[in-house]
């Protein structure tokens, strides 16, 4: 077998582009709920898509939310059509998830903020088996108690 000069960067590329598809998380974050329950899966999280909850349920974000159970613990996932509308919504949440704008409020548990790309997620509990999926996939939460 012959090899150029070309296969080095030939073997790179594809192992770029198997790297990619192995992890739905790109640089720009997670465009859907659906890439959030793959990677989530992929980290060994059992996961389970619930109902859409109404926008009048969640009077502090601008979207619907999703709720997903992670081994057996409920999520809320809100998927954005822009980054920009994710990351207007984030602002206005206080750096211990206390109060999202002039909302404050009850929680069942202590509540974990994240965001990637179009999605905000949150979690309020201390399941580490909740908790390590999502930092895994999410990273840190931009705002937690």
């Amino acid at each position: 077998m012959r090899l150029s000069l070309h296969t080095p960067i030939l073997v790179l590329a594809l192992l770029t582009a198997s790297c990619e598809k192995a992890n739905p998380v790109g640089p720009s974050g997670l465009a859907s709920t659906n890439a959030l329950l793959s990677a989530l899966q992929q980290q060994g999280a059992t996961v389970t898509p619930g109902d859409m909850l109404p926008r009048g349920s969640n009077p502090f974000f601008s979207t619907n939310a999703q709720v997903v159970l992670v081994n057996s613990e409920h999520i809320n996932v809100f998927e954005y059509a822009t980054s920009a509308a994710a990351e207007s919504d984030a602002a206005k949440v206080s750096a211990d998830g206390s109060s999202v704008g002039s909302t404050m409020i009850t929680w069942v548990g202590p509540p974990h903020f994240y965001k990637s790309g179009l999605l905000i997620v949150t979690y309020a509990g201390s399941a580490d088996s909740v908790i390590q999926p999502l930092e895994a996939v999410l990273g840190k939460p931009f705002a937690a108690r």
